[in-house]
């Protein structure tokens, strides 16, 4: 079964988005909305013509009001700090997508986001963005660089001593390949050079299977290559089980 937690910050958020007033009666005759202003209880008489919308939005804003009640009063008494700071992480970050749902994961998002909230041209970068945490070695992302006779660059990432990693990753597209190449040709231009303060990382390729294979020991092996790791740290990563 789904985590209460979630099931509460999805009704949580669910409530947020109904109409932010409450209604009052008076006299048995007249309806009001109650609502904050300025920091101000108001009180705003309901016109005739807009009774019947404005209850409807309301009760259905009651009902799920009476769902999340029924829901936390689930939660046992020793399991309530935990729930609630669960429940606080899922409103501050968002709920975790249902991969069976196509309502989530179809969506017009272009690009990969990294734990930051930035955006990643491509998973494997997410991954080398995640290597370079875990290994405590600082990077800047595609930083803007301006190249006499080239224009604009966008490395892919910037290491300690200005070292540029580029990974190249669909070199078996021809106008990849080209673009890259220009790259590379731009790199030279700046006195960037392979193997010096140029580190390339690239992809194996099935070509029978149309897919793409990386392997994180060769990104290791090239931090060490590098100087930006410790050999010593590389081989508690790189240690067998």
């Amino acid at each position: 079964m789904e985590d209460i937690a979630v099931r509460i910050a999805r009704l949580m958020l669910a409530i947020r988005q109904c109409v932010p007033y409450c209604i009052s009666r008076k006299k048995h005759k007249y309806y009001y909305k109650q609502y904050m202003k300025n920091n101000k209880r108001v009180q705003e008489r309901i016109p005739p013509d807009e009774l019947e919308q404005t209850l409807k939005a309301y009760q259905q804003k009651k009902e799920l009001k009476a769902q999340l009640h029924t829901l936390k009063s689930q939660v046992e008494k020793e399991e309530r700090q935990a729930v609630r700071s669960r429940v606080q992480f899922f409103l501050d970050f968002g709920l975790p997508v249902d991969p069976t749902n196509n309502a989530e994961i179809y969506t017009e998002r272009k690009n990969n986001i990294y734990l930051d909230g930035t955006p990643r041209r491509s998973k494997t970068e997410i991954i080398i963005s995640l290597l370079l945490l875990l290994l405590n070695v600082p990077c800047q992302y595609e930083p803007c660089w301006e190249v006499p006779g080239y224009g604009f660059c966008l490395p892919d990432f910037v290491l300690p001593d200005m070292t540029v990693w580029e990974h190249l990753g669909m070199m078996n597209n021809e106008q990849y390949r080209r673009d890259q190449e220009r790259k590379l040709e731009m790199y030279a231009q700046i006195h960037y050079e392979k193997s010096t303060n140029l580190l390339l990382t690239g992809e194996q390729h099935n070509m029978d299977a149309h897919s793409s294979y990386i392997d994180l020991r060769d990104f290791i092996k090239k931090l060490v290559e590098f100087k930006l790791i410790s050999v010593r740290k590389a081989r508690k990563f790189l240690k067998k089980t």
